[in-house]
């Protein structure tokens, strides 16, 4: 079996008395796109800033490639993991190129920035997320939408082999994230670890190999999304019933039970069946 590329073992963390995350132990391989499910405050974003380094765990040990993720230096750890935020703000103007070029920073001294901007790897990640024709526009003056897409390839522009990300479909419209998600799942298919927390359990079905679903600090369930989400598993997570609706060919479909009959399953085209 491949090694673990990111592993969490028996890792732990609390802000004062608060406990955040208790005992999780998890990993993850190469290619795998995997979705982190679960409420607010469930310690997801933690989580995830352990994975990144960013925070050290209060117990237990987060490791890449078999190493101690605090051991790493920062510069050689973000050339190998990219990190999209859920919410990022800036009050210099930079042009959409530039945030995206940002990504080679790990990769080069600073003073030689703007002599090699690597622009493959820019023209690259605009063209992958759509986002060429805003290449010009100051970043602070595009929408929310605009600005996660910037985000997400200037992480492509890093060219690191693991991508996390912190619900990086939640500013944007529908279409933007079917594209997105499609793209996650080629990057995927292209040898890359993401790793993507989310409110959206239809996403992780969509195009996840696994979910891990997380309560109060605890993985509580860690599988294919397909045995994982079920009504009982949402309503223990979220404490809301749903009805699962499914094609023959698998195709899946939540739809919350009341909401004064405004969503029925007569509103589904035939050959959809309650399980």
């Amino acid at each position: 079996m491949t090694p673990p590329v990111l592993e969490a073992r028996g890792v732990g963390h609390s802000y004062g008395t608060n406990a955040v995350l208790e005992d999780v132990s998890v990993s993850f391989r190469p290619g795998e796109l995997v979705s982190l499910l679960g409420p607010n405050g469930c310690g997801k974003t933690t989580f995830l800033r352990i994975l990144l380094g960013l925070l050290p765990p209060r117990q237990g040990t987060a490791l890449f490639q078999g190493r101690d993720i605090q051991s790493i230096p920062r510069r050689q750890y973000a050339r190998d993991v990219a990190y999209v935020p859920q919410i990022h703000r800036t009050a210099f103007p930079y042009s959409v190129e530039d945030v995206v070029a940002m990504g080679r920073l790990p990769h080069q001294s600073l003073w030689l920035h703007q002599a090699t901007r690597a622009e493959h790897w820019v023209e690259e990640a605009l063209a992958r997320l759509e986002i060429a024709h805003l290449r010009e526009r100051a970043y602070t003056e595009i929408s929310g939408g605009e600005r996660q897409l910037t985000l997400i390839a200037r992480a492509l522009a890093q060219g690191a082999s693991t991508l996390l990300m912190d619900e990086p479909t939640s500013a944007l419209d529908y279409g933007h994230q079917v594209r997105l998600l499609d793209q996650l799942a080629k990057l995927a298919g292209q040898g890359l670890t993401c790793i993507k927390s989310t409110h959206a359990p239809e996403h992780a079905l969509w195009v996840s190999d696994r979910v891990i679903m997380l309560k109060e600090g605890r993985v509580i369930a860690d599988g294919h999304p397909r045995d994982q989400i079920t009504p009982e598993s949402l309503h223990r997570l979220y404490r809301v019933n749903v009805r699962v609706m499914a094609d023959a060919d698998g195709h899946t479909a939540f739809v919350p039970c009341g909401l004064g009959n405004r969503v029925a399953p007569e509103s589904f085209s035939t050959g959809w069946l309650a399980r």
